[in-house]
């Protein structure tokens, strides 16, 4: 299923995209300039999450890819993990981050999952992730499938506290109705 943004970026140069397999290349990079990505991206990752529709992209007014949103589905529990949020530096503070959280967020509610974001106490990510109606979750309920990726010296392999805070980002769509 193809998604197009219908959410207003603060600036009417960008547009969000499902992602397609080209722009493979594009995304890569941007992951590997940003030394503040939590988790390094797999192009073997990236290519699954683009086959199922569970990425999207931002583009600018050139159509440069300026960032990057996935979902990651594991296998195992059926869970499923919010992952690579990433904006270029130049283009931060336009809404690119929320309009992408947003729009996937959405769709994966709209085929009933409640997807969970991983990330670190002091990650900028936490105010986006409570506006959007993050809830703060404990780690054990995270399926330990889920921690065979962190990057960190992670509880659930050391026993200790990673520092890491879950954020469930639960569906809105009854409080609507």
């Amino acid at each position: 299923m193809h998604y197009e943004s219908s959410l207003e970026l603060t600036s009417s140069e960008y547009s969000v995209e499902s992602t397609g397999l080209a722009d493979m290349s594009e995304i890569i990079e941007l992951s590997q300039r940003e030394p503040d990505a939590l988790i390094k991206l797999d192009p073997a990752d990236l290519a699954e999450w683009i086959l199922n529709g569970d990425s999207l992209v931002v583009r600018d007014s050139a159509g440069r890819v300026v960032a990057h949103y996935a979902a990651q589905r594991w296998p195992a529990s059926g869970a499923v993990e919010l992952r690579t949020a990433i904006v270029h530096p130049d283009h931060r503070g336009h809404g690119i981050n929320t309009a992408m959280l947003e729009q996937l967020v959405a769709k994966l509610h709209d085929e009933g999952i409640e997807p969970f974001v991983m990330t670190r106490p002091a990650a900028q990510s936490r105010g986006i992730l409570e506006r959007a109606g993050g809830v703060a979750r404990p780690l054990d309920e995270i399926p330990d499938e889920v921690f065979s990726y962190c990057p960190n010296d992670c509880y659930r392999r050391t026993d200790r506290d990673c520092g890491c805070v879950v954020y469930r980002l639960r569906s809105t769509k009854a409080d609507n109705d």
